[in-house]
């Protein structure tokens, strides 16, 4: 089993989610932006269990507390068994895929 990268999850969320891997380190708060970000955020810490701010800095922010709220925020998103439960799924059986691979 290979270890999963920060870049690597970037990458997938980004692919997913169509858009770029820049696009997940803007400072914007546009949603079609944000999202995406917070997902990062949330596998970031599932799959590698990275501190928050190590996280921030791998994410182009200087505050881990930014970190921190994105992935409460998407957690309680996820929590509703959405359409965005289901992207962060298929996301993550991505990764899975990939690491054991």
């Amino acid at each position: 089993m290979h270890t999963i990268l920060i870049p690597q999850i970037k990458q997938a969320v980004a692919a997913h989610c169509g858009i770029s891997v820049e696009d997940l380190d803007r400072r914007g708060r546009r949603r079609f932006h944000a999202r995406p970000r917070q997902i990062s955020y949330l596998l970031s810490r599932e799959l590698t269990g990275m501190s928050f701010p190590k996280i921030a800095c791998l994410h182009a922010r200087m505050d881990h507390g930014t970190v921190l709220r994105g992935i409460r925020s998407i957690e309680k998103v996820v929590a509703r068994q959405g359409p965005t439960a289901a992207l962060v799924e298929q996301i993550r059986a991505t990764l899975s895929a990939t690491a054991e691979g």
